[in-house]
C-alpha cells in the first residue's frame, strides 16, 4: 500500500489494515468445493470484514461518513471505476504474489497457477502490475507470472 499510494487517504489506510480482520472467523472449510462456493465464501468475509470495521470504528468514536467510506473500500464498491477501491485491490493482489503464491504453486499444477495470476492480473492496473515485477520471487514462481502476463497480453 505504501509503494502504491504513499499519500494514501485515511479511509485507504484503514480499509487496508481491516481487509482481512477475523479472516479465520469464516473457514473455508464451512463451504463446498468449487468455484460458485468459493465466491460464496469470499463474499461473506468481504461482510464480516466490513462489519467487524464499522463496529470498530463506531466505538472509536469516527464518523458515519468516514465509516461508509471504509465500509465501501472494503466491500470494494466501485472496482474498476473508483481509484482508491483499484489501489486496494492493487495492494490486496500484490500481498498474495508475495506471500501466498509460492505455497499455493506447491500445491497445484502449473497450468491452474497461471489461470489464478491471470485472473489477479486482470484486476490489477497497471501501476501495480508493475509493482509485481520488483516482488522477489522464486524463480519458478517468477516464470509463472510471466507466463500469465503474456497470455494476458496476447488476448
Amino acid at each position: 500500500m505504501a509503494r502504491l499510494a504513499p499519500d494514501a487517504s485515511e479511509a485507504l489506510r484503514l480499509a487496508a489494515r481491516a481487509h482481512h480482520v477475523r479472516r479465520w472467523a469464516i473457514a473455508r472449510s464451512d463451504y463446498p468445493e468449487g468455484r460458485v462456493a468459493y465466491h460464496r465464501w469470499r463474499r461473506a468475509l468481504q461482510h464480516l470484514h466490513a462489519d467487524t470495521v464499522a463496529e470498530i470504528l463506531t466505538t472509536e468514536g469516527y464518523e458515519q461518513a468516514m465509516i461508509e467510506r471504509v465500509r465501501g473500500l472494503v466491500l470494494k464498491r466501485g472496482l474498476g471505476k473508483e481509484p482508491e477501491v483499484q489501489v486496494l485491490e492493487d495492494a490486496l493482489c500484490l500481498v498474495f504474489l508475495e506471500t501466498q503464491l509460492h505455497d499455493l504453486s506447491e500445491r497445484y499444477d502449473a497450468d491452474k497457477i497461471v489461470d489464478i495470476l491471470r485472473k489477479s492480473l486482470r484486476k490489477m492496473s497497471a501501476a501495480g502490475i508493475a509493482c509485481a515485477g520488483e516482488i522477489p520471487l522464486a524463480e519458478s514462481d517468477a516464470a509463472l507470472l510471466q507466463r500469465a502476463a503474456e497470455l494476458e497480453q496476447g488476448e
